[in-house]
């Protein structure tokens, strides 16, 4: 099933049917994998994607979508909402994945970072986050904070 936005009020079940993916099958894996049991609400704006082994489930910038990250990214999604949550007040908000245009060597392309909305936040608060998501994240990623966002990328050294 791909990634996309869907509105409020689908439900799991809703959403695999939709897909053809089998609405039992979508079931038992989303409850395997996060616990989403049938009649769960997907809230506006977020992405759910199920691809092999994961669940994308970020707030996305129109036009973004988890299409294409790899686990390296997708699996750090609930630490990075966890520092966002601590001390912004909010999950995480995707700016950029794979689409668009970044330079020659980018890890956007082959899905291995990500770019964070920012321009809600304090220089404070921008530089208290991204200290704590370098230490939270661990040393396989680059955290930095550069042209108005969090870029964030598995690059294992």
């Amino acid at each position: 099933m791909a990634g996309g936005k869907f509105r409020e009020g689908f439900t799991a079940g809703a959403i695999g049917a939709a897909a053809g993916y089998g609405m039992s099958k979508l079931i038992d894996y989303l409850n395997a994998m996060k616990g989403v049991k049938t009649g769960t609400r997907i809230q506006a704006g977020k992405a759910l994607n199920v691809d092999g082994e994961y669940l994308i489930a970020w707030d996305y910038k129109e036009g973004v979508t988890g299409n294409g990250l790899q686990e390296s990214i997708t699996s750090i999604e609930d630490t990075v909402d966890g520092v966002f949550n601590d001390l912004a007040g909010r999950d995480a908000f995707v700016t950029s994945t794979t689409e668009g245009t970044h330079g020659p060597d980018s890890l956007h392309y082959s899905g291995d970072a990500i770019d964070l909305r920012t321009r809600d936040l304090s220089s404070s608060q921008i530089n208290t986050i991204t200290n704590r998501l370098r230490n939270e994240v661990g040393p396989n990623y680059d955290v930095i904070y550069h042209d108005r966002h969090i870029h964030i990328e598995y690059d294992p050294r």
